[in-house]
This record gives structure tokens, sequence and C-alpha cells, in this order.
């Protein structure tokens, strides 16, 4: 890892915008050393990259997350959470970095909180010294089975590394999978679906319906015939308002990229505009 405090500050410099911009930029490039130290100690062995995080450093999606999604590679097999989080705060402690780790694996999904203590304040993107840039990394230990997995070489300040992650049908049948059933609205979700649909993505069938039942779906199987209007029913039932697209304006790199995030749109894209009539 060569990330340190002068390579941030150098990152950030030329970016115009609101501190909230450089700040995003300084995670997802915190992000991406975490990826680096984490294929060090062969944590992609027994874990596959997920997410919104996964989209943007793979894929390219120009809106940012806050924290790094993993699937075991099997019900049952992960990576030691406690070991992994150690080393990447090892790591960036040699480089002058003040940070620690907090770790949760007593449920099904393992989560750790890795934090920058005065990171923010060196940079000039806070006014107080103890405000922490966090970013909350976490393991699914019980995924549904069904995913397609791929390996995927990612460089970091001229170094090469990889990665093990989901395929795109794979990670697309999560993000469905999150809009039917998550329990509260979230801008970013229907901000990816556009995305996925840019992209003529064809859901993994088989990981979604497996999501599905391990989340107690009660609506219809999920085909490749229904899946369109399954997940169209959903969207128009959304309210696309003011706090949806404040939340996108924390993350999405430019307003044009939230203005494309419209329930007619949607629909139209999903072949059921006349569910909003």
């Amino acid at each position: 890892m060569a990330t340190d405090l002068e390579s941030l500050r150098s990152l950030i410099e030329p970016i115009a915008g609101g501190g909230k911009q450089r700040e995003n930029v300084v995670r997802a490039h915190l992000q991406l050393a975490i990826l680096e130290e984490l294929d060090a100690v062969r944590f992609f062995d027994r874990a596959a990259f997920i997410g919104g995080t996964a989209l943007r450093v793979v894929h390219g999606i120009r809106r940012f997350s806050e924290d790094i999604d993993f699937s075991g590679r099997s019900a049952g097999s992960s990576p030691d959470i406690r070991e992994s989080i150690r080393h990447v705060c090892d790591a960036f402690a040699k480089q002058g970095f003040t940070v620690a780790g907090a770790i949760k694996d007593n449920a099904i999904v393992h989560a750790a909180k890795i934090e920058f203590r005065g990171l923010l304040h060196a940079l000039e993107l806070s006014g107080h010294p103890a405000e922490k840039l966090t970013i909350k990394v976490e393991i699914d230990t019980n995924p549904p089975a069904g995913a397609t997995l791929e390996r995927q070489v990612l460089r970091n300040e001229g170094r090469s590394f990889e990665v093990v992650q989901f395929d795109l049908p794979s990670m697309f049948a999560g993000k469905l999978h999150a809009i039917l059933q998550r329990q509260y609205t979230k801008g970013r979700d229907f901000f990816d679906l556009d995305w996925y649909l840019d992209r003529r993505v064809q859901p993994n069938i088989v990981l979604l319906n497996n999501a599905l039942a391990q989340s107690g779906w009660t609506g219809p199987p999920i085909t490749p015939t229904n899946w369109r209007s399954v997940v169209a029913n959903k969207v128009a039932t959304v309210e696309f308002g003011d706090v949806l697209k404040t939340e996108l304006s924390r993350f999405v790199e430019h307003e044009s990229l939230i203005r494309r995030v419209d329930k007619d749109r949607l629909l139209e894209r999903l072949g059921q505009r006349d569910l909003e009539r």
C-alpha cells in the first residue's frame, strides 16, 4: 500500500465542488486500498465482492458508496473477518494513519467498521479534529446459492491485485432482491436499476429466486419473462420525491445523472408505463 496523507491531498486538490464530493473521492480511494490489502491475505479465496462499491470500482458506475460488501463464496465458508480487518488496520497504521477496527461477527452478516480518526480534519474537510471517516465492511456468511463468480484484476497507484466478484447478472439479482424486499426506500437502488437497464443486463434468475425464498418472499416465482413486470409493480408504489433525490445528491457525481432516476422513465424502460396511470 502506497496510500498516505500526502497522496490523498494530491488526489483531492484538483476536485471542484464542495467538501462532500472530496470526501467521497477520499473514501473511494481508501476502499480501493482496503481491497488491495484483503487480496494480500487471500480474502477472496472465500469471499466475493458485491454491491455498489463493486459496481463503481469494477464497472465504473458514476455514484459513490459508503460500504464494501462481500458474500461468502458458499454457505458456511467465509473469511475470518477479525484477522482480515486486523491486517487492513495494521497496513494503514504503517502508512501513518490513526485507524481502528470494530468487529461484530455474532450474526449471519459479519460486519466491521474501519475508522480513520482525524483524517477529515487533516485534509481540511472537517473543522472537527475528532470527526471520523468510517468505512463499513460486511460479509454475508449464509448467501443464497446460484451466483456466478469471476476474477477481475484491479490497479491501485500502479500496482495490480485481484478480486473475485459476482458477475453482472448475479449482482443485478442482488439489486432486484433489495428493491423487492427492502423495507424502506433507498434512492441508490433505483439509480442502479436504471444503470443495469441501460446495459441490458438480464438477472440471474436462480440466484434471485433463492434470495427471495431466503427472505420470505410471498410473491410469484420470478422467471425470465415476468421479472420486469414484478419489478415494475414495486417501482409503481415508490414515491420519487425530494427525499430520494436529496439522498442521491450525496453520492452521485453529477446532478444530470440524478434526473434520470424518474418513475415514469423506469416504468417505460421496464415496459410497464401504464402502471402509473
